[in-house]
Formats: structure tokens, C-alpha cells, sequence
């Protein structure tokens, strides 16, 4: 995934990250954006399992954040 991310003309522009829950996806990725954070990340946004009240927080978090 480092190299993917550090890739400058990656030859696919998303990683999708799938699997049966529990197998530390989030994590993964948690831990991806935590590294690349002022390095190539430009925003990210997690949902913590069942506090999804309101997805339309998301848009603007993200535009705030890049």
C-alpha cells in the first residue's frame, strides 16, 4: 500500500480495500492515512459503526480538509 500511495502516476487511482468484517480493514486503513498524512494524503473520513446518523457531513468534511 506505501508503494502504491508513493506511486506518482499509479496505474489505479483507488484502492479498495474488501474482506469479512472484523479482519481489520479499518484499521488498515486507519493506519495507511495516519502515515500519509502531509505526504500525499489530501482528506479522509471514517464512519464509526453505528453512528451513522447523518452521511451528508461527509462532503464537507472532506472539502474542509483538502
Amino acid at each position: 500500500l506505501n508503494e502504491w500511495v508513493r506511486e506518482r502516476a499509479p496505474k489505479h487511482r483507488i484502492y479498495v480495500l474488501h474482506g469479512p468484517a472484523g479482519t481489520g480493514k479499518s484499521s488498515v486503513a486507519h493506519a495507511l492515512c495516519c502515515h500519509t498524512a502531509g505526504i500525499s494524503l489530501g482528506a479522509s473520513f471514517f464512519f464509526i459503526r453505528g453512528s451513522i446518523t447523518d452521511a451528508s457531513r461527509v462532503f464537507p468534511t472532506l472539502a474542509y480538509q483538502l
